[in-house]
């Protein structure tokens, strides 16, 4: 405690004390001094507590003493006598070693208590009140020491407990929380090699069939190959025999017609079907892929047309491959007619897919393809690639089907 200031104004103020024993009222204050200045101390420091610890309000203006007057000391017996759980706490606290027997008595209270304290009381003049005072005053030090430490010692002890809870409470929470993932990871575990399993089996069955696959397309690519090279050699043959060969030169053409009897046979061009018309790449597509038939193309018409910036040659070879894809890719029997077998380079060495057919000199390519629709026989259909109107003219009348340049270089280009 610490200051100087009295307490007596404010001892005043306080209400009457209630007695709660009649016998003691006769034992006088400085009996009970020990005890008083004990429920001072322990208020003192329970004060200082957070929270506090609860007190009797009338204690509060004496907190600061440091020794307790006679006056004072009625004013403390007063507040602890009208709080009863108060006085009970002292008691319970109370030991020789900070209050006198008088003390322990008026706090803890036992059975005959009042007589006890009745003859513990001394004659006026036997009391030393400075000494008393001093006393007093080392118990009262003694009291505040051991209450403080003690209180530290409990909050101490308090936070510590505090603290454990709490760190229980995280550990049982975290705890719980990994069994649960625990717990999860074991089912998605069991998922994922449920998966894997299955995963595992339709690669496998995909590996096989891959395999399965990869062996029949080895086949399959090797009967292409084989026959392809049956359908060149085929057309080469074809192209180098003499099914549609033509007159030679100067040799009256056959009749455009056959009389059987009285009847005439003459050749029927090829029927479109419904919806397809003449000028299209359709109708194109379909007379190249009838069965049997024979198309003939005018060479430079066609060339000169598609390959306008080469030169003769160039444009000569350009033609003939383009025809050369249409055999290929439909079997189509080719036959390519130009002009002049006199010009130069006007040959053709290497095989081919198609028959080329150079006009001797002074004759024209014209009167050529005339001649090879004539030499056809009447059941073989016969199709003619030019734009020359009047070579469309003679052809058509002789029931030939035709298709201009341009449906030939775009089947050619496909």
């Amino acid at each position: 405690m610490t200051g100087d200031r009295p307490a007596d104004d404010a001892a005043d103020q306080l209400p009457d004390r209630v007695p709660d024993d009649a016998g003691a009222d006769d034992v006088p204050d400085r009996v009970l001094f020990t005890a008083l200045d004990f429920a001072v101390g322990i208020a003192a420091a329970g004060a200082q507590l957070r929270p506090p610890m609860p007190f009797p309000s009338g204690l509060r203006p004496f907190l600061r003493v440091q020794k307790l007057t006679p006056k004072s000391m009625t004013a403390v017996r007063r507040a602890i006598e009208g709080d009863p759980v108060f006085r009970q706490r002292l008691g319970a606290v109370a030991v020789p070693e900070l209050l006198d027997e008088a003390g322990m008595l008026w706090l803890q209270r036992p059975e005959g208590w009042v007589e006890r304290l009745a003859a513990l009381a001394p004659e006026p003049d036997e009391i030393d009140i400075a000494t008393q005072l001093r006393r007093s005053e080392k118990r009262r030090e003694a009291a505040e020491q051991t209450a403080r430490r003690a209180l530290a010692e409990v909050a101490a002890l308090r936070a510590e407990q505090d603290r454990r809870t709490d760190g229980i409470a995280t550990a049982t929470g975290e705890a719980a929380k990994l069994r649960d993932e625990i717990a999860v990871a074991r089912t998605e575990g069991a998922a994922r090699d449920r998966q894997v399993r299955r995963l595992s089996d339709q690669l496998a069955t995909a590996t096989g069939r891959v395999a399965e696959l990869e062996t029949l397309l080895g086949a399959a690519e090797a009967r292409v190959v084989d026959a392809e090279q049956v359908r060149d050699r085929a057309l080469v043959s074809r192209a180098a025999g003499t099914a549609v060969a033509g007159p030679e030169p100067g040799a009256t053409a056959p009749s455009r017609s056959v009389r059987r009897g009285r009847a005439v046979v003459q050749r029927r061009p090829i029927a479109l079907p419904g919806g397809v018309y003449g000028s299209s790449d359709e109708a194109a597509e379909f007379l190249v892929r009838h069965a049997g038939v024979v198309l003939l193309v005018d060479g430079y018409n066609v060339a000169k047309l598609g390959w306008p910036a080469l030169d003769l040659s160039e444009q000569r070879e350009q033609c003939i491959r383009a025809c050369e894809n249409i055999s290929r890719r439909y079997g189509t029997e080719v036959v390519v007619v130009f002009d002049g077998a006199s010009i130069t380079g006007a040959s053709v060495a290497q095989r081919r897919l198609v028959r080329v057919r150079f006009s001797p000199e002074g004759v024209i390519a014209d009167d050529v393809i005339r001649d090879e629709v004539a030499s056809c026989a009447v059941a073989v259909p016969v199709v003619v690639a030019t734009n020359d109107q009047a070579v469309v003219a003679d052809v058509r009348s002789m029931g030939a089907n035709v298709l201009t340049s341009e449906q030939l270089l775009a089947l050619g280009r496909r």
